[in-house]
């Protein structure tokens, strides 16, 4: 009996014990805390998602700092510092996270911030890596692709650029046409002034200029210009064919006719870029013949330009041993400013009369101005209207020049 009696307790306890732990009612586990780091990441990419992209870099900082080695908090301070034009930030970022090895391809922030501040050169080569085998993690070649297109056009290589805008968006999309407009406007010295009017169109790789211009010496018109300009681009050289036509009052040098053509190779060593350009020019004016051949060899660096031109100019007068050699020779360096702005300074030595330098400028005059120097500043509005102000000193005279450009 007292057996019966101890199973019956025991099996009462079990079905008490059974009814206080249902086993398809288990109760639920206690709701899981998001840790401060995740939080933050989480405020972060709603600060980025709303607009408030300050807040968004803050925040992003900050988790970069408790987790160096977190890839979306690195991303997501990249994209705050783009979002607000800060592209020398993102060189920073940029190399801070290459010194971590991170698998994370940073070429594509370094270019577009390379390529927003003017730096094309190197843009062109961050592409390229990013495009290449050591640009690890890269999903898209499109934004490679479309990079490299902005890149090679802002470097003025049509070729190059419609093969990478082809690839990133199809044919539909190419630049095929462009024209531009210039008004130019100079002081050559005391009661000597000059109008020009130049009017360009391309055609992908080909181009055509048309230009004008009147000199006037005191207050008359003097000597008038008529020119015709033919290029064309293949890979890796550009081809340029010119002709002249001179009318004026002086009979000694007027009428007069030239043709000129020039080579201008482009070499891309990594974030360099070289051109050196080749020309010849032929010359004929009543009295003398003219022949000219000019070497100026450009590199492109950074933000930087700079170029020296040496031309040889032979005289070939119909007296005999009359003939004359010129040489001179011209420096400068450009450097891109922020705000669209430009600047360079020139000089220039030796005798250039007689000589075409490497703008199209003709020196037709039997006076040698002697040795000069002088600077420039130029500011581009929205991309359309670039106007240029430039300033030269010789011994006994100056130069003032102003032209407006807009491109359509």
């Amino acid at each position: 009996m007292r057996l019966y009696l101890c199973v019956l307790i025991l099996v009462l306890a079990g079905a008490v014990l059974h009814s206080q732990i249902n086993p398809l009612e288990f109760p639920s586990e206690p709701p899981v805390t998001p840790t401060p780091d995740i939080e933050l990441l989480s405020q972060a990419k709603l600060s980025q998602a709303r607009g408030d992209h300050a807040l968004a870099e803050s925040q992003f900082q900050t988790l970069s700092r408790l987790q160096p080695f977190l890839l979306e908090a690195r991303e997501g301070l990249l994209d705050a510092y783009l979002a607000q034009g800060k592209y020398r930030s993102v060189l920073r970022e940029t190399k801070s996270i290459d010194r971590l090895k991170l698998s994370f391809n940073t070429h594509n922030y370094r270019a577009y911030a390379l390529l927003k501040l003017g730096r094309y050169p190197e843009a062109r080569h961050q592409y390229h890596i990013a495009l290449s085998e050591s640009g690890r993690g890269l999903v898209i070649p499109s934004i490679s692709w479309q990079g490299l297109a902005f890149s090679y056009k802002a470097l003025g290589d049509y070729p190059s650029y419609s093969r990478y805008q082809q690839l990133a968006s199809g044919p539909e999309d190419l630049d095929n046409f462009s024209f531009s407009s210039t008004l130019a406007y100079k002081i050559p010295g005391k009661n000597k002034q000059a109008l020009g009017f130049t009017q360009s169109a391309a055609f992908r790789s080909w181009s055509v200029d048309l230009a004008y211009e009147n000199f006037f010496l005191d207050d008359d018109a003097f000597r008038q210009v008529y020119s015709l300009e033919l290029g064309k681009q293949v890979r890796l050289i550009d081809i340029q064919l010119q002709a002249r036509a001179l009318e004026g009052e002086d009979a000694r040098i007027y009428p007069a006719r030239q043709a000129a053509a020039r080579l201008n190779p482009r070499i891309y060593l990594n974030g360099l870029v070289l051109r050196p350009d080749v020309s010849l020019s032929y010359s004929h004016y009543p009295r003398f013949d003219v022949q000219q051949i000019s070497f100026s060899p450009l590199v492109l660096l950074r933000d930087l330009d700079l170029s020296y031109t040496l031309n040889a100019v032979w005289l070939d007068h119909e007296a005999v041993g009359a003939d004359s050699l010129h040489v001179s020779q011209q420096l400068s360096l450009g450097k891109k400013l922020p705000w669209g702005f430009y600047s360079s300074i020139q000089t220039g030595l030796g005798n250039d009369c007689w000589a075409l330098d490497t703008t199209g400028n003709l020196i037709d005059t039997f006076n040698q101005a002697g040795d000069y120097y002088g600077a420039s500043l130029s500011k581009l509005f929205r991309n359309q209207v670039l106007l240029t102000a430039y300033w030269q000193k010789w011994e006994s005279d100056h130069l003032l020049y102003f032209s407006l450009k807009v491109f359509y």
